[in-house]
């Protein structure tokens, strides 16, 4: 892995999230040296309030010595009437303050915040598979 990731993540974070983030990392030919934070922002160029589609992804890592961690990720979606719908945060976990938010639902304990990351992630990895993601990386 050329991201040395810490292992002890708040939410059960699996080797193929992981896997995926380490490729975009080497794709976008970026290094780690004299980097503490990278923004993977995942993207469906097709997706909009109107015709839908896969919903955009930001995953952001923060360096801890010399290992990353998770910050956040989060999905977002249009929300409100078509010709004024407005890009939110739908599902927002935020790692190192162990804070999670359900769009219409609000703050989740750990125990939901584990179950509807684990499904989450689950359907993230199979669009990225099914390649419906434009990946930008930056630091």
């Amino acid at each position: 892995m050329t991201i040395p990731f810490a292992g002890d993540f708040a939410l059960p974070v699996s080797q193929a999230l992981m896997s995926i983030l380490d490729q975009e990392l080497v794709r976008s030919g970026m290094v780690l040296k004299g980097k503490s934070s990278l923004v993977f922002n995942f993207r469906d160029p097709d997706y909009g309030p109107v015709r839908g589609g896969f919903h955009p992804v930001e995953i952001r890592l923060l360096k801890r010595k010399d290992r990353w961690q998770f910050d956040y990720v989060t999905d977002f979606s249009y929300q409100g009437p078509e010709e004024m719908a407005e890009l939110v945060k739908e599902i927002d976990f935020n790692f190192l303050s162990e804070e999670y938010y359900l769009l219409r639902y609000g703050q989740m304990g750990p125990a939901s915040a584990r179950e509807l990351y684990t499904m989450w992630e689950s359907n993230f990895v199979s669009y990225y598979q099914m390649g419906v993601f434009t990946v930008s990386v930056a630091a």
